[in-house]
């Protein structure tokens, strides 16, 4: 166990009391600095775990825990009963930490994925839906099509296979792209006649001469620092148990009568990532089977191209006679398995009982005479499947301890956060679950993975990491926000097979002050 405090380090002493906070410590009764022995862990409910001794089968997760008097404006959630979602900024903000935007709703149905676990609605994989970053209507000329195909019945049809236009969502949240470590630049990269990429690539920029055909072999990853080029009458095949993962960072250009991956007609086999706002040019007739993920860039399908499966980007602009063929059955997660969610419901906008911005950025910083803060570590157990536990019906970490209990039978008004990391192993089946009666929030990689604000007696949630749009072997940020704001329950089980560190530098005590 490591031991931190400040001012005098005792290592009998877990935590101890600044003389800056002193003023606000009055109330309490005190007049000197002086110290409380935080517990390490509490012991999960059927599990068995002693806090001083990790063991192998052991996942030691230490945190920070903010003590909030009763009266404060976010304690206790009068109002925000049930399960609230919405409420918070998508990212981290400058300080990782949470940011409440109030833009939120209440929950009326849960979302589910395909094997019945419940899921941030955020996560929700609507096959039906374009997800465009602006708030604009994308251009379509009246020539153009704008339609939907089923990739789990072939190849596109205008008379057997062939759908509806797909909806739009404008305004939405952009994933983050983060690109995979595959070694450093080999430099300009040019193919021509007929060749084989059977290894992964990493270049400054990528180009094809005309007449071109490129097969991939095996499940290979192209980084391109610069823009990737195709010639006139190219064409990229991907072979058969095979797959292709592009990331480009200048402009994406698919040049005169070229196809990529019309050899397969299933768009997941061929995974486009584009960081640029240059613009995604397919440009004279030109055919494309992929899913394209462009958070800052519009696609711009030009004369005669046409275009099958999905894109997640800035905006799209569609001229004559071009086609935008959207892939309804082609929602895939990065396994290729099939995203079939079903989709829940709000019952209108709501806050989740927190007052504003400002009292919120109280919840997980030091703010003097708001709150105090101090450490707190929960181990999580193997339950002998390789899935990690800790199952608390009574999560009560700081009772009779900093403001203390105020007159009921437990300190019921505290925060608490984890910081972590872990590697991500796709396609491993690695996951988080959380279910607790009060606010809990989990952000991937400073991106939201699971959200359930509010009071929220029982509410669980499941997120699975090859939803989160991570690459394989790297290593992420695993930052877990909760809040008990009520004093009739304090149920926090949280499950995961994550390999988790703990990250031992979290401060002890109300550093701010000292």
């Amino acid at each position: 166990m490591k031991l931190i405090a400040f001012r005098k380090r005792d290592p009998h002493m877990r935590f101890q009391l600044t003389p800056t906070n002193l003023v606000a410590y009055s109330l309490l009764g005190l007049a000197a600095v002086v110290s409380f022995a935080l517990p390490d862990s509490l012991t999960p409910s059927g599990v068995s775990a002693s806090p001083a001794t990790a063991k192998a089968n052991t996942i030691r997760l230490p945190g920070t825990v903010w003590d909030f008097k009763k009266g404060h404006a976010d304690f206790p959630g009068v109002n925000g009963s049930g399960h609230h979602a919405g409420n918070l900024a998508f990212t981290l903000d400058a300080s990782d930490r949470p940011e409440f935007t109030g833009a939120g709703y209440k929950v009326g149905a849960q979302w589910y994925d395909k094997n019945s676990n419940p899921i941030p609605p955020h996560l929700f994989g609507d096959p039906n839906a374009i997800k465009l970053a602006s708030a604009s209507a994308p251009s379509i000329d009246k020539d153009a099509f704008f339609d939907t195909w089923d990739s789990g019945k072939g190849a596109y049809n205008a008379i057997t296979n062939k759908g509806a236009a797909p909806s739009l969502t404008t305004g939405a949240t952009m994933p983050t792209i983060t690109l995979p470590n595959i070694g450093g630049s080999t430099g300009v990269a040019s193919y021509k006649l007929i060749c084989t990429l059977n290894a992964n690539l990493h270049c400054s920029s990528f180009s094809t001469e005309q007449s071109t055909i490129l097969s991939i072999s095996g499940h290979r990853t192209i980084v391109c620092d610069g823009d990737f080029v195709t010639g006139k009458l190219t064409q990229i095949l991907i072979l058969p148990n095979s797959s292709l993962k592009l990331y480009v960072g200048g402009q994406l250009k698919i040049n005169q009568t070229s196809q990529v991956n019309m050899n397969t007609w299933v768009p997941s086999r061929c995974r486009i990532y584009c960081t640029s706002d240059k613009t995604v040019e397919i440009n004279q007739s030109n055919q494309v089977c992929a899913q394209i993920i462009a958070p800052k860039a519009t696609m711009h399908l030009a004369q005669n191209d046409h275009f099958y499966g999905t894109f997640v980007g800035n905006s799209m602009d569609l001229d004559q006679s071009t086609g935008f063929h959207h892939d309804g059955a082609g929602l895939y997660d990065i396994c290729n398995n099939q995203v079939k969610d079903t989709k829940g419901s709000s019952s209108g906008a709501a806050k989740g009982a927190i007052t504003a911005k400002a009292t919120f950025a109280q919840w997980y910083a030091d703010t003097m005479g708001t709150n105090l803060s101090g450490r707190h570590t929960i181990d999580l157990v193997d339950n002998g499947s390789g899935v990690y536990e800790y199952l608390d019906d009574a999560f009560y970490p700081i009772d009779g301890l900093l403001f203390g209990n105020e007159g009921q039978k437990h300190n019921n008004y505290f925060t608490y956060s984890i910081r972590t990391t872990f590697t991500y192993n796709a396609c491993g089946g690695q996951f988080f679950e959380f279910q607790g009666t009060d606010d809990a929030w989990l952000f991937i990689n400073g991106d939201l993975a699971m959200d359930l604000g509010g009071i929220v007696p029982g509410t669980q949630q499941h997120v699975e990491m090859d939803r989160m749009n991570l690459t394989d072997g790297q290593m992420y940020t695993f930052d877990f926000f909760y809040a008990q704001r009520q004093s009739g329950m304090a149920i926090f089980r949280m499950r995961t097979n994550l390999p988790l560190v703990g990250d031992t530098s979290v401060a002890a005590v109300s550093a701010g002050f000292d």
